[in-house]
């Protein structure tokens, strides 16, 4: 998803809500009003967008992922609005929703370390003054997918050998077919994070049994 794509949804989106109509919309959620909470979300859909690209302008190694954290951005937005009218306390709106965006962003980001680091563990070690730097093993495996049938039949071929069952194929197909984490998991009813660990495992499977043929 390129920014001239961002571009393109932001025009088919409902218009951008200002502070105040956040403003009088926060009091009507907060009491229970439906539509007003469905107003606020579908209002601040571009928050989204600008974050992840944001996000990404300081990452651009995750490019790749870029339609999974515009997914996960939108959860994001709806959990925080949902949680407003829940009566959750918001002093500042705009900074709790880029807030819960950014805490999906992130958690997705997470999933990519071969080794992951808890956030309490990195909180404690941010007060002690030390920095982490966790190993990362980012999958390329995504990015792969996209082309591997149409540039490399052999690959494609040790791709399908590599795979377990009915839901490995799917998964592979989904992913060539442009179909983000989250579809996929919706569709064989599993976690994001299981289609991440199925992911890996068979470009694991694969690339082994590439250098072993090598």
């Amino acid at each position: 998803m390129s920014r001239r794509y961002n571009t393109v949804l932001v025009a088919q989106m409902a218009t951008h809500l200002t502070s105040q109509e956040n403003a009088s919309l926060l009091t009507q959620t907060m009491s229970g009003d439906t539509v007003a909470r469905d107003t606020m979300i579908t209002g601040n859909m571009a928050l989204v967008l600008f974050k992840v690209d944001a996000f990404i302008d300081g990452r651009p190694a995750l490019e790749y992922l870029r339609d999974d954290l515009t997914s996960v951005g939108f959860v994001g937005l709806v959990r925080a609005i949902n949680a407003v009218a829940d009566g959750a306390r918001v002093e500042n709106l705009y900074n709790y929703v880029l807030t819960a965006i950014a805490h999906e962003l992130q958690g997705l980001v997470d999933l990519e370390h071969s080794i992951p680091v808890p956030r309490s563990t990195r909180r404690a070690a941010r007060a002690r003054g030390i920095i982490l730097s966790p190993p990362v093993c980012v999958n390329t495996l995504s990015a792969q997918l996209l082309s591997v049938a149409d540039s490399d039949y052999e690959m494609r071929d040790l791709l399908d050998a590599g795979c377990e069952s009915h839901e490995d194929r799917e998964v592979i197909r989904m992913r060539e077919e442009g179909y983000t984490y989250s579809d996929i998991a919706a569709q064989i009813q599993v976690s994001r994070p299981t289609v991440h660990r199925m992911l890996r495992r068979l470009a694991q499977v694969t690339y082994a049994t590439l250098e072993a043929l090598t």
